[in-house]
């Protein structure tokens, strides 16, 4: 089945804010570096997503197919939701499909499928159109996220507080330690 994957939006919410970071590093109340922090922040929590290939902040995607299926594995981790899924149907005309008919379903730990109920019995689309499935994905509050994967990210914005020059390593050990815990491969 052929697939398409479009990323939409990447939101930056604060999952783990200056303060906890000033505590991590011990720098006290001082704010002079706090749009600094800010941004050793932001590129470690880009680092562990580029390294376990998952969303951290919350990200939107829409995914396109070519046809119904009974089920389908969502190449993206991890998933908080399915927003939508829209196709053509033989009038040209665009539908939603309602939420009633497809459900969210977790394969494992890290991996979701989409799943249509009653396959059989789902419209007909449009020749040489698709069915784009809307997915948000990440986490969306400091609550939701692992706290494993909070403190990979203190590490790799620690490493790069103290070491403000190009380094050799990519990546502390002990956050890559922490991070192929929650790597996804598909």
């Amino acid at each position: 089945m052929a697939t398409y994957i479009h990323s939409l939006i990447h939101n930056y919410t604060e999952l783990i804010s200056i303060a906890e970071m000033k505590v991590q590093l011990k720098l006290g109340s001082n704010t002079s570096e706090d749009a600094l922090l800010q941004q050793y922040i932001d590129a470690a929590i880009m680092d562990a997503e580029n390294y376990t290939c998952t969303n951290i902040n919350e990200a939107k995607f829409r995914i396109d197919l070519v046809e119904w299926n009974g089920s389908y594995a969502i190449p993206l981790s991890p998933v908080q939701s399915i927003d939508s899924v829209i196709y053509t149907d033989e009038n040209g005309d665009s539908q939603t499909l309602s939420d009633d008919l497809y459900e969210l379903r977790p394969l494992d730990a890290y991996q979701f499928e989409i799943y249509f109920n009653d396959v059989d019995n789902l419209p007909t689309i449009k020749d040489d159109t698709y069915i784009k499935i809307t997915a948000t994905t990440g986490y969306n509050a400091p609550a939701n996220l692992p706290m494993a994967l909070k403190q990979a990210v203190f590490l790799i914005a620690s490493s790069y507080y103290e070491s403000r020059q190009d380094s050799v390593e990519v990546l502390p050990k002990a956050s890559t330690n922490i991070l192929s815990k929650y790597r996804f491969y598909y």
